[in-house]
């Protein structure tokens, strides 16, 4: 509900709220989108990697996925100057958004099917990994226990609030050889009753 809220309305606005809009926005934003990249990229570190996270075959490739990652955390921080928190949240979930085509893009499934390909699906499930931790220190100030949880799938041991967002300064906070922790769907879908 604290998600739906201040992703919805604007903050010191009024706004409409409803129980459809409300199931809408979880089933959309938090199950398919950002659920989805959680649970995906788990099964896929745990069907290629036997749930150890990769070290990247190559620092250089990737660019676009890095600038937006980048793009995102200074955008954040402007955005708290201006209390701007659905903007904040709209912003998170562009980089949500642009990690799940990433994945689809490059399709770790056909990777694993040969030699190189295999040194490229190294390289997609660290960045897929790093995005996520990147995702869960934005989202800790909307949705702590979220954000908690998906820390403790990735298997980063070091709490958030020791990370901090100074963490996301530079790319690569997730150190390879972290065994991620697969768990209960973050964000199961609701059925709409009415």
């Amino acid at each position: 509900i604290r998600y739906f809220l201040l992703r919805e309305v604007p903050f010191g606005m009024d706004g409409d709220f409803s129980h459809k809009a409300l199931i809408g926005r979880i089933n959309s934003d938090l199950a398919n989108n950002l659920g989805n990249l959680l649970n995906r990229t788990i099964n896929m570190m745990k069907r290629y990697h036997d749930k150890v996270v990769p070290a990247p075959t190559s620092q250089n490739d990737d660019t676009e996925l890095k600038i937006e990652f980048r793009n995102t955390v200074n955008n954040v921080h402007k955005l708290y100057d201006d209390l701007a928190y659905n903007k904040i949240l709209e912003r998170i979930w562009m980089l949500v958004d642009i990690t799940n085509k990433y994945i689809d893009k490059n399709g770790p499934w056909n990777l694993a099917k040969s030699k190189d390909g295999k040194q490229r699906l190294a390289t997609v499930m660290y960045n897929a990994t790093e995005c996520l931790r990147a995702i869960s220190l934005l989202i800790y100030p909307f949705m702590p226990q979220s954000a908690s949880k998906i820390m403790v799938q990735l298997g980063i041991e070091v709490s958030i609030e020791d990370q901090g967002l100074g963490s996301l300064n530079t790319w690569g906070g997730v150190k390879p050889g972290t065994i991620v922790q697969p768990g209960l769907q973050l964000f199961p879908r609701i059925e709409d009753k009415e």
